[in-house]
């Protein structure tokens, strides 16, 4: 099988040279083609057309530049401000029954129709995302949590994160 793919490929760096291409058949009743064909074996010479050649565009350095531009210039952070607004750091939060709101500041408003949708880090682990700047937090226990947000596009990878907060949840603690 690979015998008749090698005819092709000398064919086709022969007709690139612009030599002559013969066409003959071997002792053993394959079909070889080459620019010189042995002494005493019935040859016949193949007529290549001519390769198909397209003119260069002369813009096209100019349109490939301009993408490259483009691209260069989409910002590293695609939100200029990005940070939680509540609870504020080292702040105390009561909630006894544990619910609270955790809202976000993001400026300009968030890209919904880009993908790009909000998700929660609480403790080092997601607890959640949203496509609006705030989380409903259920039955949180008591004691010191750190947060973070995060920008995520469509493919949930990380387009942009806010600083950490540190905040204090105050339950009361009812001992038996």
């Amino acid at each position: 099988m690979r015998l008749k793919f090698i005819p092709l490929l000398l064919l086709a760096l022969t007709a690139s040279a612009h030599a002559d291409v013969y066409r003959w058949t071997d002792a053993e009743g394959n079909v070889v083609f080459g620019d010189n064909p042995p002494k005493g074996v019935e040859a016949e010479r193949i007529q290549l057309r001519q390769p198909m050649t397209t003119p260069a565009m002369p813009e096209a350095r100019q349109i490939l530049d301009r993408a490259r531009e483009t691209r260069d210039e989409t910002p590293a952070t695609p939100y200029q401000r990005l940070r939680i607004a509540s609870p504020g750091d080292d702040e105390p939060v009561r909630a006894n029954d544990g619910n609270f709101t955790i809202s976000v500041e993001i400026h300009p408003e968030l890209r919904t129709q880009q993908g790009h949708r909000l998700r929660l880090i609480m403790d080092g682990s997601p607890v959640g995302t949203s496509d609006r700047p705030s989380f409903e937090m259920r039955n949180i226990d008591r004691g010191t949590h750190r947060i973070q947000v995060q920008v995520l596009d469509r493919n949930d990878q990380v387009i942009q994160e806010s600083e950490r907060v540190e905040f204090h949840l105050l339950r009361h603690h009812i001992r038996r």
